[in-house]
């Protein structure tokens, strides 16, 4: 999760990206039909590398592939769990890529009893970057529960932030979003209760000054002086105490 997050932080989009994913993909594709290991291990790693620095969401259909390069790559390195959630993920994006199954996943591969009996369930992302979440290369903030998926985080403007296959949904990286958000309501709430707590000390000032003509003042004028003295200060005491009870909820309780 830490990694990820860090990932999250220094994430530098690539304007080559989609062409060295998609390039990277083919050369998978040609180790795994060539059986040749090593050849596979580096495109997987280019892959990798390539669905980082992504600019722009990916469509369904390279999602697909990713899916198939992660889940070929999980099965010749005998990482049976990865590559069945990866598996999953490819049956679901193409429902007819099980007539050719036989291609890819052998007879014994645990995928085959994994897919029989299926819950569907998927679990709702509560914390969302500023242009929200693309998930397999469709928008939204479901994802699944039981198998991988390709999540991508877009920012204001639209351009991916963060991208990365996950294989579990505790994966998902949402703490940077509630961190800024929360940083954006303190720093915005704070510059508006420091306002509220200038004004509301003038107009106090002002009503101890306004009292302090009491003194001098004509006696006919009087009552209009202590009332505008009263005025004044209950409307500063009021600012002041709106200014400190803003402060002390937007520091003092945990969001």
């Amino acid at each position: 999760m830490i990694g990820i997050l860090l990932s999250l932080l220094t994430h530098a989009c690539e304007p080559g990206a989609l062409d060295a994913l998609q390039s990277s993909l083919g050369a998978i594709d040609r180790a795994w039909v060539e059986m040749d290991g090593e050849a596979l291990d580096r495109g997987f790693e280019k892959v990798k590398a390539a669905l980082h620095d992504q600019c722009t969401p990916l469509t369904p259909a390279l999602s697909l592939r990713v899916h198939q390069a992660y889940a070929r790559h999980a099965y010749t390195v005998f990482d049976t769990q990865t590559s069945v959630r990866a598996w999953l993920a490819v049956r679901d994006l193409a429902p007819e890529w099980t007539e050719n199954l036989d291609e890819d996943v052998p007879p014994d591969h645990p995928v085959r009893e994994a897919w029989s009996s299926r819950p569907g369930w998927k679990s709702r992302i509560d914390e969302a970057p500023p242009g929200g979440w693309v998930v397999d290369g469709t928008p939204g903030d479901q994802v699944p529960k039981d198998r991988a998926f390709v999540l991508q985080a877009l920012g204001r403007d639209g351009q991916v932030t963060w991208s990365s296959w996950l294989s579990h949904t505790n994966e998902v990286p949402t703490s940077p979003w509630r961190s800024q958000r929360i940083k954006r309501l303190r720093g915005r709430g704070s510059v508006v209760s420091l306002g509220v707590g200038v004004a509301g000390a003038s107009l106090l000032g002002a009503g101890l000054i306004t009292r302090g003509q009491l003194s001098t003042a004509d006696p006919s004028e009087l009552r209009r002086i202590q009332t505008r003295a009263n005025t004044l200060g209950g409307l500063g005491i009021g600012g002041l105490v709106l200014s400190g009870v803003s402060m002390g909820i937007l520091w003092g309780v945990k969001w």
